[in-house]
């Protein structure tokens, strides 16, 4: 039986990773391979973020769709095939993508 002495450290070790290397926690728990129809906004997130930031998509890393009355807004993360990262967010559907790079210790 575990003490409740090493659980609050088991805790406390996966919150310290996931604040000084979030790349490597999210590379153990990476976003499910779906399928196209489930993010029909993918092809437009990659145009614009290759006119935009010279980015071409490796993967969408994490997304996270947001009922706000009667809109869905969009956020998530994104890595470029050269290694960048950039966070993504989209208010509303017909606005564009909003993108920042991802810094060590910010992202």
């Amino acid at each position: 039986m575990q003490t409740p002495t090493r659980n609050l450290s088991s805790i406390t070790l996966i919150l310290a990773l996931a604040v000084a290397d979030p790349a490597r926690l999210a590379a153990q728990y990476p976003a499910p391979d779906l399928p196209e129809e489930t993010m029909p906004w993918r092809m437009l997130l990659q145009q614009q973020l290759k006119s935009g930031k010279s980015c071409d998509l490796n993967e969408v890393l994490t997304f996270n769709e947001l009922d706000l009355g009667d809109h869905r807004a969009l956020e998530g993360r994104i890595s470029c095939i050269d290694g960048r990262e950039f966070t993504f967010s989209r208010p509303r559907s017909h606005q564009k993508f909003e993108f920042h790079l991802c810094e060590p210790t910010v992202c």
